[in-house]
């Protein structure tokens, strides 16, 4: 036979290939860790007149201790100790320019949907919250873990006994990269038959927390994030675990100008402008943020094997 109508002869008629429907993320760290009440919330810079938000550290509810005091004797003037800590606010952003051509070839909806753009940037705004926070948790002065050492439970407590020594107060937070956390559990599987006081995270947890949260070992909520970064020049990874008090962060609300097209989601500022020259369209994610460590004792970093 001759002449059959063939696929493999459709070339005129056929695509090479086709878009379906759903597309994949990329692989990527998305756990946001900022809404955890461990991490003070200084306040938003938005109309206060600086970029720079200073918080108080005072002695008090019970931090000084009376003194013995003789019959009808006055005692003497105590001094009040008292700090002061600071956040600074900066922008951070991001651009895409997607040409005329790209839109209109968007098959998938993807370049001309607002919304599409939102929950791009507003991830994105949170994960570089989570970076800036995850860089804090190794630089803390007081260090537990050994160089180039897998994490144990005996440098985990060490850690948590530290702060109780410190008389950190709850509640507490650990930010682990995924090596150490799978150290971690390597240990904790190794302590069959010990009562270990760990709670797993329940999926309504996880709903609430994101996929980084792990659950509560021995006092302290795990968080695991990739964005803990490697110290000794690559060769360990520098998490670490607190309480409230050793890291502060501050925001601020953008204001969109009245002329620009634009939205605001959450406190991320999501902008668009058009190019009639080059037929091109950028978006622009803009957000105001800062992190800071405030009191240091109040936080140990652990050091580990990458």
């Amino acid at each position: 036979m001759a002449n059959e109508i063939k696929y493999s002869g459709l070339g005129d008629l056929r695509l090479a290939e086709t878009l379906n429907r759903e597309v994949l993320l990329a692989l990527a760290d998305r756990n946001v860790l900022q809404n955890h009440p461990a991490l003070l919330y200084v306040g938003d810079a938005t109309a206060t007149g600086s970029t720079v938000i200073k918080t108080s550290e005072i002695a008090w509810d019970g931090a000084t201790q009376l003194a013995s005091t003789a019959e009808s004797a006055s005692p003497a003037n105590t001094a009040l100790v008292d700090a002061s800590h600071t956040v600074t606010v900066a922008r951070y952003s991001k651009q895409y320019q997607v040409t005329g051509l790209a839109s209109i070839t968007d098959s998938l909806g993807l370049f001309n949907n607002p919304a599409f753009w939102a929950q791009d940037s507003v991830m994105s705004s949170g994960m570089t919250m989570t970076a800036l926070l995850a860089s804090l948790v190794g630089a803390f002065a007081t260090v537990k873990g050994t160089t180039t050492v897998n994490l144990s439970l005996a440098q985990y407590f060490d850690a948590l006994s530290a702060l109780e020594l410190a008389n950190v107060q709850g509640p507490k937070m650990a930010v682990l990269h995924p090596v150490q956390w799978h150290d971690l559990q390597t240990a904790l599987r190794a302590e069959s038959g010990t009562a270990l006081a760990y709670a797993p995270a329940t999926l309504e947890q996880i709903t609430v927390r994101g996929e980084g949260y792990k659950g509560m070992l021995y006092g302290a909520d795990v968080f695991v994030s990739a964005q803990v970064p490697t110290v000794s020049a690559g060769a360990d990874r520098a998490g670490g675990v607190f309480g409230k008090g050793a890291i502060g962060w501050a925001d601020a609300t953008p204001i969109i100008d009245s002329s620009a097209d634009a939205l605001i989601a959450g406190k991320t500022l999501v902008a668009m402008e058009y190019d009639a020259s080059s037929d091109q369209k950028k978006v622009v994610t803009s957000a105001y943020m800062g992190v800071s460590e405030l009191i240091d004792l109040a936080g140990v970093s652990i050091i580990s094997d990458a």
